[in-house]
């Protein structure tokens, strides 16, 4: 089982406060899905239910 790090900081700043999901400028993709294939905590999906440029 994973360690529980929801209580500790950051870099000093409370896990709670920073915005751990991943956001990606649609007027910057260019839809080659390097961020779903590089991120390793499986942050991007792919799908019906995601966004995806063509």
């Amino acid at each position: 089982m994973p360690k529980d790090l929801s209580q500790t900081q950051w870099h000093g700043i409370a896990r709670q406060e920073i915005p751990w999901f991943p956001a990606v400028d649609a007027d910057k993709c260019i839809g080659c899905e390097l961020c779903y294939v590089t991120c390793g905590r499986e942050g991007y999906g792919t799908g019906p239910t995601s966004s995806t440029r063509p």
